[in-house]
């Protein structure tokens, strides 16, 4: 039975991580002339690094999410991943179709709050759902200070 009760927080935590990166991807034109112009770190990740690190960062977050599904833990950490995946999604918009920086900083900035309450609030009590959720704090880090950089030389 325990086995059955993972794959449905999965399946679930799945279903929220897919529409995220289909918002995501809406939003998300790396392409643009307007994002090809801009002054961008010498070590910054290229497309592919960028969507193989996004699809990690994703499962990750599926993983964390159905840990927390699992034992039936929808308190404030399920709400922070669930917020953070609109905000993330919000960040994006605010580059790709707003064209502002600052302001995807700010979203961005907020993202790395929330995740880091989402590892604090799990680390003792589902110390496997902060362990899932690290790489994705790794990658919102990295993120932010891309983007910080960007708004800071353009």
């Amino acid at each position: 039975m325990k086995i059955y009760k993972w794959l449905i927080g999965l399946v679930s935590a799945i279903f929220f991580i897919m529409v995220i990166a289909w918002l995501s991807s809406y939003f998300h034109t790396p392409q643009a002339q307007w994002y090809m112009s801009l002054v961008k770190p010498e070590k910054m990740a290229g497309a592919l690094l960028y969507d193989i690190c996004e699809i990690i960062a994703y499962l990750f977050t599926a993983l964390a999410m159905s840990k927390l599904i699992v034992k039936r833990i929808f308190g404030m950490p399920f709400v922070f991943i669930l917020s953070a995946g609109i905000l993330y999604v919000i960040f994006l918009a605010c580059i790709f179709s707003l064209h502002n920086i600052r302001a995807g900083a700010v979203a961005l900035a907020a993202v790395l709050a929330l995740d880091i309450l989402v590892i604090l609030k799990t680390l003792f009590k589902e110390p496997l759902c902060a362990l899932f959720y690290a790489p994705v704090f790794c990658w919102h880090i990295y993120l932010f200070c891309t983007t910080v950089f960007i708004a800071l030389h353009n």
